[in-house]
């Protein structure tokens, strides 16, 4: 940055990166008009290191760059910046990672959810457009290199994202999003690469990733699905979701309920909360109230299938109507459908 221009905030990502990899100039893309002025791009820019085998993305604009704006004192903007590293396919840093990180930018400015370390985010298309790759989704950990740092605008951390499998995105779901980037960094597939497989299918990887799931549990305390509808029908209660949600929901339910953990489906329109407990169905004014024994538990996930259907589930009088769930690319074109 100009000398003449106060930015601490920018001038503490620049300061990072240095103590990383010195006086390397790297590649660096702008952005020509800013969020703030009406642009369509979030972050002010990302540069890429050349770190050998791999380059090595960071954004600017998730935090203040420039003079402090936020009334949140302790921390600079959103109180990340993003952090991203792809395996070499060439001589130069391809731009849709770029792309990549102006998109998470724009959720988060549009909705206001902050991408905390530990969250994970299914992208409903491969991570890039242009590739076949099976990488789907994101885990989000602070960067183990970047060291969080303090400016006079506030607190700036770097959110690594991790690139995953729709199967590595699940035990992420099923067990927790930190023991997966853990493995992860372990077989060195912190770095993307767009060719890879599922290290799901490596055996001694699901044993760890199972061992660490029935020792721990789930800790994923809310799922946000859509569908997701209740309705009454008789005596009963009808959760209507799509078939793709279903796995999820069964497999966090069992590492939630039998380890004393409350779990809670959040949609568009309806609420359901699953509580430990004696055996108990009821509209309540925050959604759907369902208490489970860890028999009952069990008897949900071998009850209900990610197919179309109606469920019931023995023992309480709740079905399961599950239907169809349609996967769209970055275009809206449905290529898969689930159920």
């Amino acid at each position: 940055m100009s000398e003449d221009l106060h930015a601490p905030g920018w001038d503490a990502i620049d300061a990072a990166c240095r103590e990383l990899y010195g006086d390397q100039e790297p590649a660096h893309w702008g952005t020509a008009i800013p969020w703030e002025l009406g642009g369509p791009d979030p972050l002010r820019g990302v540069s890429a290191y050349d770190v050998g085998d791999y380059w090595h993305y960071v954004s600017y604009g998730m935090t203040e760059l420039y003079e402090k704006e936020s009334e949140i004192v302790d921390l600079s903007g959103w109180g990340f910046e993003f952090s991203f590293r792809l395996k070499k396919s060439g001589d130069a840093p391809p731009i849709w990672p770029v792309s990549l990180l102006q998109n998470l930018g724009r959720y988060v400015f549009g909705t206001g959810n902050v991408l905390e370390d530990g969250d994970y985010m299914p992208f409903n298309g491969p991570i890039s457009a242009e590739s076949e790759t099976e990488l789907v989704g994101g885990l989000f950990v602070d960067d183990p290199t970047l060291a969080t740092r303090e400016t006079e605008n506030g607190e700036v951390a770097f959110r690594q994202l991790i690139a995953v499998t729709e199967e590595e995105l699940f035990a992420a779901q099923r067990w927790n999003t930190h023991g997966v980037a853990a493995l992860l960094r372990e077989v060195g597939a912190e770095v993307t690469d767009l060719g890879r497989g599922s290290w799901t299918e490596d055996a001694a990887f699901a044993s760890k990733l199972d061992a660490g799931w029935a020792d721990e549990g789930s800790r994923t305390g809310i799922s946000h699905i859509s569908p997701l509808e209740v309705l009454p029908e008789g005596e009963s209660w009808v959760i209507r979701v799509g078939a793709l949600a279903v796995p999820m929901i069964t497999a966090i339910l069992q590492g939630r309920v039998p380890f004393d953990r409350p779990y809670m489906l959040g949609g568009d329109e309806a609420r359901v909360l699953f509580t430990p407990g004696a055996p108990r169905v009821a509209m309540e004014e925050l959604g759907l109230a369902v208490s489970l024994t860890p028999e009952l538990c069990t008897a949900l996930f071998e009850a209900v299938h990610p197919l179309r259907g109606r469920y019931p589930v023995p023992g309480l009088p709740l079905i399961f109507e599950v239907q169809p769930s349609e996967i769209r690319d970055h275009q809206g074109r449905v290529v898969r459908v689930v159920g």
